[in-house]
């Protein structure tokens, strides 16, 4: 299966309805070279059709993504019309309105009928990834019987997974994807506890990074090439543009490291959000796990954070691994939350050893909460923005379930950035299986550009803030490449007016 994540360009309508065409443009610097290279390709589209067969799957997860967004905005905005707001305690307030039942069992049945009416495509309908984004769902229904809200900041039963009788022909080329979160184990953990998550805790790009949503492949004899498909019903056209790579998980490798860990050691990294061990301890699994992937070509510095910030090793090159865990082994949370202080410290520690034809990269391990010195997330992103440009990226490693998930989305859409949530031994094989291509982006600045004759009603996958509108020029900062095939960009557009 050629896995691949769809980017678009220029999208020209012609005319005639029965005439539409769209023309592909596409524009990025790879990582490597600085090269710019430009692509472009040109479609015809045919009425009430589906090019592709990998578009079944994209169009269930974005309408399954909606879905999601739209109901829990509407349970929040009842909650919050009839009851004291969701972010005070206890967390489950008392009523002040009589008909509070009613309207949890209004929303929980609304949710889970319309997930009843979603059509599962046989090319799809047993993958483990759509099985179990569904069974999630089916226990946020329930959830809203019991009015549960999850942090502002009964376990999921395993799905059995079974082989559809049609599948697309198998590829070991790896996938291609953004940078910014690259899951939604975070939304996932509070729906499994028993929580209704904020709105703003479901990231759309993050959760379809969890789905496999290829294309066909055309075949590429180049590091990213164009591959585009559509779907067309003749009042909407979707639009999903793969980019495939003659790179494969055997042929891929990434540049040596100079890397620092900045790892919080608050009084909240004790917390265990009912797993078997606290924050911190799942921190230090997770640098067990990068140290297992570096060698004496890496260079390694580490600093430690609460209240202040402190450098436990310099910058040096990875030979005494051991040595290096025996020193984090016997450190424990403690003190407030500095969280400024130690990301000021990592990129210092970076820019001190940077070295040309490394990938220099501060990885985050944390909560990402913080209440003493710097507190505001601006000059967090100024500061994360000015390292980015020079070429010093971040890898936020979020764990617990206070998390915070907005401050971390609006970090990791920098030049070089992405994210990914820890807190299961799962969760950490998955870390492990992707760490090489978490610290190795691709290309920088793809530019996506859009001329067409018809309204774009939304973008899917595209990395942005809640709330922020959508723009016909899209840039996706960072791309990197995913041994799993997780996530799709989507244009949306509206042909009823034409």
């Amino acid at each position: 299966m050629n896995k691949i994540i769809p980017f678009i360009v220029a999208i020209i309508f012609s005319s005639s309805l029965n005439a539409l065409s769209i023309n592909l443009a596409i524009q990025y610097e790879e990582a490597k070279t600085g090269h710019i290279i430009k692509q472009s390709k040109e479609l015809a589209i045919e009425p009430s059709t589906v090019s592709n067969e990998g578009m079944h799957k994209t169009l269930f997860a974005i309408k399954l993504a909606t879905l999601i967004k739209t109901s829990l905005t509407n349970y929040h905005e009842a909650l919050n019309h009839y009851h004291v707001p969701y972010d005070c305690y206890p967390r489950r307030p008392q009523p002040i309105h009589w008909d509070w039942d009613h309207i949890r069992k209004e929303h929980s049945v609304t949710l889970l009928h319309s997930l009843e009416r979603l059509e599962l495509h046989e090319t799809f309908a047993y993958d483990t990834d759509v099985t179990d984004a569904l069974s999630l769902c089916k226990k946020l229904g329930q959830n809203m019987l019991q009015g549960e809200f999850g942090p502002v900041f009964d376990a999921m039963p395993p799905v059995a997974a079974k082989m559809s009788a049609m599948r697309m022909e198998a590829s070991n080329a790896l996938a291609v994807t953004c940078g910014g979160i690259k899951d939604y184990s975070h939304w996932k953990k509070q729906v499994e506890d028993g929580y209704v998550p904020v709105p703003e805790a479901f990231i759309e790009e993050g959760f379809l990074s969890s789905f496999s949503l290829p294309l066909q492949s055309s075949g590429s004899d180049m590091l990213l090439t164009l591959n585009p498909a559509y779907a067309h019903d003749g009042q909407k056209l979707y639009v999903q543009v793969g980019m495939e790579s003659n790179v494969t998980e055997d042929s891929f490798k990434r540049l040596p490291a100079n890397i620092c860990f900045v790892v919080d050691i608050s009084g909240s990294m004790a917390a265990t959000d009912n797993t078997e061990r606290t924050r911190l301890e799942w921190a230090k699994d997770a640098i067990s796990q990068v140290l297992s992937h570096l060698n004496e070509q890496d260079i390694l510095s580490i600093v430690l954070f609460d209240n202040q910030s402190v450098t436990l090793l310099e910058p040096t090159r990875v030979s005494d691994k051991q040595a290096i865990l025996s020193r984090l082994k016997p450190i424990q949370p403690r003190n407030s939350t500095n969280l400024y202080a130690g990301l000021a410290d990592g990129f210092s520690l970076v820019s001190k050893g940077f070295t040309a034809g490394y990938e220099n990269r501060v990885i985050l391990f944390s909560d990402a909460g913080f209440n003493t010195g710097v507190t505001d997330s601006d000059s967090l992103l100024r500061l994360v923005s000015d390292y980015a440009a020079e070429d010093i990226g971040l890898t936020a490693i979020g764990i617990g379930e206070n998390f915070h998930h907005s401050f971390i989305h609006k970090i990791t859409m920098s030049k070089g950035g992405n994210a990914h949530f820890v807190h299961s031994g799962k969760d950490m094989m998955k870390f492990f299986k992707n760490f090489e291509f978490l610290v190795s982006p691709i290309a920088y600045n793809l530019k996506i550009s859009a001329q067409v004759p018809a309204k774009l009603a939304h973008a899917y996958g595209v990395p942005k803030m809640q709330h922020e509108p959508i723009q016909e020029l899209i840039n996706v900062r960072t791309l990197f490449f995913s041994p799993e095939g997780g996530g799709a960009i989507v244009l949306e557009y509206d042909l009823s007016d034409r």
